[in-house]
This record gives C-alpha cells, sequence and structure tokens, in this order.
C-alpha cells in the first residue's frame, strides 16, 4: 500500500512549503508548536492542507464532515468532482529525511471512507463524482511544513 501511494505521489505530486507555521500556530490556539496537544496538531494540519489545495484551486465545501459511517476531515469540489480529504499530519525530527504521515491510512480507515462517500452521495444525488485524496503534511520546525497531495489516493483498492 505504501509503495503505491508512493508511485501515485511521484507521478501526481502537488507538494508546498508552506512558511511560518509556528505564527499559524500560535493565530489558532494561542500557544507554540512545541504545546500543542495531538488534536491541536491535526487541526494545525488541516488548515495547513486547506491552504495548500486552495492554491492548487480547489474549493472547500465543508470541514469535518459527519454522517453515521465517520468523519472526513475535508470536502473539497475539483471541478464537478466532491473530493473526501483525509489529512494526516505529523511533526518531524529536522534530522529525519521524511516522516511519511500517508502511512498512517489504514485498509480500515479507506473501507471507512468509501462508506462516507456511499453516505454522502446518498445525501446528494446530484454529485457527479467522488474522489479520495490524502493530503500528508509534515511539520518540520515552526518555519517549515511541506504539505504533499496525494489524488485519487485510494479509490478502487479493496
Amino acid at each position: 500500500m505504501v509503495d503505491q501511494m508512493a508511485d501515485v505521489a511521484r507521478e501526481r505530486l502537488a507538494q508546498t512549503s508552506v512558511g511560518a507555521v509556528g505564527k499559524t500556530a500560535r493565530e489558532l490556539f494561542g500557544k507554540g508548536l512545541d504545546e500543542l496537544i495531538t488534536r491541536e496538531t491535526g487541526r494545525l494540519g488541516e488548515e495547513l492542507a486547506l491552504n495548500c489545495l486552495c492554491q492548487e484551486g480547489l474549493e472547500l465545501v465543508e470541514r469535518n464532515y459527519s454522517c453515521p459511517f465517520g468523519e472526513a476531515d475535508l470536502v473539497m469540489r475539483d471541478g464537478g468532482t466532491v473530493v473526501l480529504c483525509e489529512v494526516k499530519t505529523r511533526t518531524a525530527d529536522p534530522r529525519d529525511r521524511h516522516c511519511e504521515p500517508e502511512t498512517a491510512v489504514t485498509p480500515y480507515k479507506k473501507r471507512r471512507y468509501r462508506k462516507i462517500a456511499q453516505y454522502y452521495y446518498s445525501m446528494r444525488p446530484w454529485v457527479e463524482g467522488i474522489r479520495f485524496d490524502v493530503v500528508s503534511v509534515e511539520i518540520v520546525g515552526a518555519q517549515r511544513a511541506v504539505c504533499t497531495h496525494f489524488t485519487s489516493a485510494f479509490w478502487d483498492e479493496s
């Protein structure tokens, strides 16, 4: 699975460096990166991912879409396609090459996202198409984060 996502990433990579992460953390939570709890780090990652996706031309439909089958971090629109985005955020040791947050998208989470998509579509039958994207956010210190956008990350996998 990780190798398949790496191949997708090489083919469809949209990578953005985001500066002043510490400033964003202070604006959102009133504290520095080193003081954030896990949930706040995830929220920061979602904010950074949203900025990256909007820079790529996607439009926000809603945040934290919730249904009986779970939650999608971000629901975006890419033309006529609805994009359910799973955002995975990790803080990286600057000495590490990559911390690869996208590896946290497990087969269970993929199945859950398929059910979320089916439910979303059942409530909105006018939707033209749905795809699943993963946005990996690596936070490296207070001044840098790298967002990697994996488009169509796991539609056809079982």
